[in-house]
């Protein structure tokens, strides 16, 4: 559905202002507003994406800073006291903010030339391809198991972005994608199975109890 509403956005501007080549086009929807549309609403607009900015930033970093806190930090200190954890995802809330704001920095020589959509499309590209990966190592394969999809995953995201660093010639991202998912289910089907931890359902509360009383 969102993805929708961007394309008829779009639709309508290129129709608007008649099919028009622009030096910038990320600067077609700026100008819209600021120019076309009254004061009122162009307040409304701005104010609309920033707090939609805010909301979606929130909520990454709210994310991050808990999985860190909860996730990794208390179980490896030995911490079970919530107010130090709600401390430390303080902390960890910081350190994110930073990486992210680093990361953007980071990114601005980088996209020099090419449309912020297609910066964006392609960075979050470059973990859908793991993701999806995963899913379908689950999905197809008995064999998988945590070690097996926690490697996919890491080579498959890895495979992609060396590519994207230092490949001879450059490659869209949409393929971005399609490569991870590849990588992601080679990967994760060969380290599946191996040793200790790789039966499925391992770590699952009742499930061989579930089992046992199944087959009784």
């Amino acid at each position: 559905g969102q993805f929708l509403l961007f394309l008829l956005v779009g639709v309508g501007l290129w129709a608007f202002y008649g099919g028009g080549v622009f030096e910038r086009p990320d600067e077609i929807f700026a100008r819209f507003i600021v120019d076309e549309l009254p004061p009122g609403v162009t307040g409304l607009l701005i104010a609309g994406i920033f707090a939609a900015a805010m909301s979606s930033l929130s909520s990454s970093i709210n994310s991050l800073a808990s999985a860190t806190a909860y996730d990794f930090w208390a179980p490896l200190r030995g911490v079970d006291d919530d107010a130090r954890v709600l401390r430390a995802g303080k902390a960890f809330t910081l350190l994110w903010a930073g990486l992210l704001i680093a990361g953007a920095i980071l990114f601005i020589p980088l996209s020099r030339g090419t449309a912020a959509v297609e910066v964006a499309l392609g960075v979050a590209s470059m973990v859908y391809g793991g993701l999806l990966g995963a899913f379908f190592l689950a999905v197809i394969s008995r064999r998988a198991d945590q070690r097996g999809a926690i490697m996919g995953i890491t080579v498959g995201i890895a495979s992609v972005v060396l590519i994207w660093l230092f490949a001879r010639t450059a490659v869209a991202w949409p393929w971005f994608v399609l490569i991870g998912t590849t990588v992601t289910l080679v990967a994760g089907w060969a380290g599946s199975g191996r040793g200790a931890g790789s039966d499925p359902s391992a770590g699952v509360p009742g499930a061989r109890a579930g089992a046992g009383s199944g087959a009784r």
